[in-house]
């Protein structure tokens, strides 16, 4: 893994995740993804589309 984590990190998640900590450390090793989450509450999807065409 060519990330490095903290000992007691990695011990904390083995306890946390059980049989599905060796999938998340192997996610390490993936494709990162990037995500935007919308506050719905404070502004519309299309609203916040509107303004990012402005932005571009």
């Amino acid at each position: 893994m060519s990330i490095q984590l903290p000992k007691n990190y990695i011990q904390q998640m083995k306890e946390l995740l059980k049989d599905e900590f060796e999938a998340y450390m192997q996610s390490f090793e993936q494709e990162r993804y990037y995500g935007l989450r919308i506050n719905t509450n404070k502004i519309s999807v299309e609203d916040f589309l509107k303004r990012l065409v402005l932005c571009t």
